[in-house]
């Protein structure tokens, strides 16, 4: 009887701290597309790739031109030598048009993640707000499925790390682990 006392009261316990953390979540994909700035980050976006977009075309019309020049030269019988020659600035152009997308696309995601950031951090204060106003633990990104705030106090990082032996100071290494 004793020990089913002992387990009722432990039971009660763990119910009792399960019932005092608070969760709750958001949809940060969706409130960051709610916010006002982001018409103006869609502009600026929209601009870039239009101006990128022009770029690449004009690039693309070279490319076309010289496709259409030795299509000429092979009708009009260019030497051998001129038709090499046109096929080594078509090969040259095509490497160039394989980097500049490249280029181009990194371009786009860089600006992206420069225009989102101040909105993301904009939307992170405001959960940690909200959050400590409520009393919260844990919000969850149903978005991402991904914990945006937690209490400090539940971090068990450090009892973890010394019950492995793991001094408090060890970070992880920056490149690779070399």
């Amino acid at each position: 009887m004793k020990k089913f006392i002992i387990i009722a009261a432990f039971i009660g316990l763990v119910i009792t701290q399960v019932n005092a953390q608070k969760f709750g979540y958001v949809n940060a994909a969706e409130i960051m597309y709610l916010m006002p700035e982001m018409k103006t980050v869609n502009e600026k976006l929209d601009s870039i790739q239009k101006s990128l977009g022009e770029q690449y075309q004009k690039h693309m019309d070279e490319y076309n031109a010289l496709v259409q020049k030795i299509q000429t030269q092979q009708k009009d019988g260019a030497s051998q030598t001129l038709l090499q020659l046109t096929q080594d600035e078509i090969l040259a152009k095509q490497e160039f048009l394989g980097k500049a997308e490249q280029t181009f696309q990194d371009e786009i995601v860089n600006q992206q993640n420069k225009l989102l950031l101040p909105l993301n951090d904009k939307i992170l204060k405001a959960i940690k707000d909200v959050a400590a106003e409520k009393g919260m633990t844990y919000i969850f990104d149903i978005s991402k499925g991904a914990i945006l705030y937690w209490n400090e106090n539940d971090d068990v990082n450090k009892d973890v790390r010394k019950k492995l032996g793991i001094s408090e100071t060890a970070t992880v290494p920056t490149n690779g682990g070399k």
